[in-house]
C-alpha cells in the first residue's frame, strides 16, 4: 500500500504551500524499513505526541511503520 505525500504530511499536522514544494502532493511515498539487510515494504501506522520531554525541553514523537504483508493479512 503506497501513501500519497499530501496523507503524511496531514498526518503529522503540518502546513506545506505545493506552489513552492518540488513534491507534487499526490505523488506516491514508499516505506520501507531495513532488517538483516533486506528492506522490506512497510505501511504508514501511526504518528503521536508521547508526551515526554526530554532535559532541552524537545518533545518526543513516535512514528509507527508496520510490514506492509502483516498488515494486508491482518485486514483480509
Amino acid at each position: 500500500m503506497k501513501m500519497k505525500i499530501h496523507e503524511l504530511v496531514e498526518k503529522l499536522g503540518l502546513y506545506v504551500d505545493y506552489n513552492k514544494s518540488v513534491c507534487n502532493p499526490n505523488d506516491n511515498l514508499a516505506l520501507y524499513y531495513l532488517e538483516n539487510n533486506v528492506l522490506t515494504n512497510c505501511t504508514f501506522e501511526s504518528f503521536f505526541d508521547c508526551n515526554y520531554e526530554d532535559v532541552n525541553g524537545v518533545v518526543d514523537y513516535e512514528l509507527t511503520i508496520q510490514n506492509t504483508q502483516e498488515y494486508m493479512e491482518e485486514n483480509a
